[in-house]
């Protein structure tokens, strides 16, 4: 007869690394598992969490599978402008969205304004990103 399954994800660090593609089911059923290393560590470091599914009529539940995630260091690519746009700005003139262009651009990659970090950076493509630049910091030439 079939059953009522329940799945259940847990990792020892937290994170939301691992995933299945159902949380219920009913037998005969199939779980897929996926992980995603975004947002993962980018130094070596390794990572458990379980997969576990229950249900209240089979006398063999739960059942867990440990599941093992090995990240090995990895560095981005350094990340090369080839332009911008607009090329210039008014000193004393409004805020702007500048446009950057070039390649092995990541998520949370970093816009310096002479020196100083921009805040607010788009990640549009790993060639593009969308930053804001205040009106503070053209105030003057």
């Amino acid at each position: 007869a079939p059953l009522d399954y329940v799945v259940t994800v847990d990792t020892d660090l937290g994170g939301d690394w691992l995933s299945v593609s159902e949380t219920v089911g009913t037998t005969p059923g199939s779980l897929g598992v996926a992980v995603n290393p975004l947002g993962l560590a980018a130094e070596e470091a390794a990572y458990t969490g379980t997969v576990t599914v229950a249900s209240a009529g089979a006398v063999n539940s739960p059942q867990t599978v440990q599941v093992n995630l090995m990240v090995r260091g990895y560095v981005n690519p350094a990340p090369a402008i080839t332009g911008i746009s607009p090329t210039g700005a008014t000193a004393g003139g409004p805020g702007f969205n500048l446009q950057v262009y070039g390649s092995n651009f990541v998520s949370g990659t970093k816009v310096r304004w002479n020196g100083m970090d921009l805040g607010s950076v788009t990640f549009l493509s790993s060639r593009q990103l969308r930053v804001e630049v205040p009106a503070g910091f053209i105030q003057s030439a």
